[in-house]
């Protein structure tokens, strides 16, 4: 073989390697709060409220529960979200009938909000990307809020 033909062959196995390291470590499953904020005592020290919304067909958004940090309910809807599970998906298109919002606010400034979307079939979608739940659904935050 040529020089020039293992270099090549050398870079190209070297770019494969990244792209798979780079693809495994944004599509494995992981926890749902490393998947917002990477960091969990980050998320738990900054956020201060956890609103669920339920989506109507016609744009308005009924507002099921709002609870703030210093409420009882705050820590059951937070140790629930924090033993979520999710994966990143490309297949699943996120249905907008039927589906909910998380509404995280991070601190008193509207700004510092995370919006996060979530269909009753599990898939979720926060910064412009879908992820699917692996065992858990909604239904056990609408459990938790009756």
């Amino acid at each position: 073989m040529s020089k020039w033909l293992k270099i090549l062959i050398s870079i190209t196995l070297f770019i494969i390697c990244i792209g798979g390291v780079l693809y495994y470590s944004e599509y494995r499953t992981k926890n749902f709060v490393n998947a917002v904020d990477s960091d969990l005592d980050n998320f738990k020290y900054f956020v201060d409220s956890i609103s669920i919304l339920e989506m109507e067909n016609d744009g308005f958004n009924t507002k099921l529960v709002a609870a703030n940090k210093d409420e009882k309910l705050y820590s059951k809807l937070y140790s629930t979200l924090i033993n979520w599970e999710v994966k990143r998906t490309l297949t699943k298109d996120f249905d907008t009938k039927n589906s909910y919002q998380i509404v995280i606010t991070r601190g008193t400034h509207s700004i510092n909000t995370l919006n996060v979307l979530i269909s009753k079939d599990g898939i979720m979608n926060f910064n412009g990307k879908n992820y699917q739940l692996k065992k858990e659904n909604i239904e056990e935050l609408l459990e938790i809020i009756k």
